[in-house]
């Protein structure tokens, strides 16, 4: 999944991304909402790849321009990823202390 498939995934609204449980008011967890956003926001898998390359990286004694510049690419949309997932959070715990401060 590429940055702007996220940004896709994201303007064009996640759809659902936990299935309900038993939580109060009968909807998902914030844990289990959050956790589909990440799977959505393929987070995992950036993290996954960045690592990848960065132990190829380092087993090689030689590395050139172009591995370094894919590595580089990786690290930062791994970063986007992670600040919007962090946006995300943010809006949710916000929306829940709306919804406690009403009760």
């Amino acid at each position: 999944m590429n940055i702007q498939s996220n940004l896709e995934v994201v303007s064009q609204g996640m759809g659902p991304v936990a299935t309900p449980v038993n939580a109060p008011g009968g909807g998902a967890s914030f844990s289990e909402v959050f956790e589909g956003i990440k799977g959505k926001l393929g987070l995992n898998e950036a993290h996954n790849a960045t690592v990848g390359i960065q132990q190829q990286l380092l087993s090689q004694t030689k590395v050139s321009p172009q591995q370094l510049l894919l590595y580089q690419i990786k690290v930062h949309e791994l970063h986007l990823r992670t600040e919007l997932l962090s946006k995300v959070g943010e809006t949710l715990t916000s929306s829940v202390r709306k919804l406690q401060s009403s009760q």
